[in-house]
């Protein structure tokens, strides 16, 4: 059985995953909520490549946890955590 909070710290991480190309293959106003403003302005207007390019990293980094977390099997020794 694997530890809830890995499997719970995998799903929001492809969550993310699936919000970013989501936002890159179908902008809408409504994502523009996530983009910080000031006096009613955005501060930055992310593109459609900086949206993807995030979009990978948060899919590299959620790769990792599953790896890390033994969700799935690449070869790696998993180290227990109890002492």
């Amino acid at each position: 059985m694997h530890n809830p909070l890995r499997l719970v710290v995998y799903s929001e991480f492809l969550g993310l995953v699936q919000l970013h190309f989501r936002v890159a293959v179908l902008p809408t106003k409504g994502e523009s909520a996530a983009v910080p403003t000031v006096n009613g302005k955005p501060l930055f207007a992310p593109s459609r490549r900086a949206t993807v390019a995030v979009g990978s990293v948060l899919l590299l980094f959620a790769g990792l946890i599953a790896a890390t977390a033994g969700i799935v099997s690449v070869g790696l020794v998993v180290r227990s955590s109890s002492r």
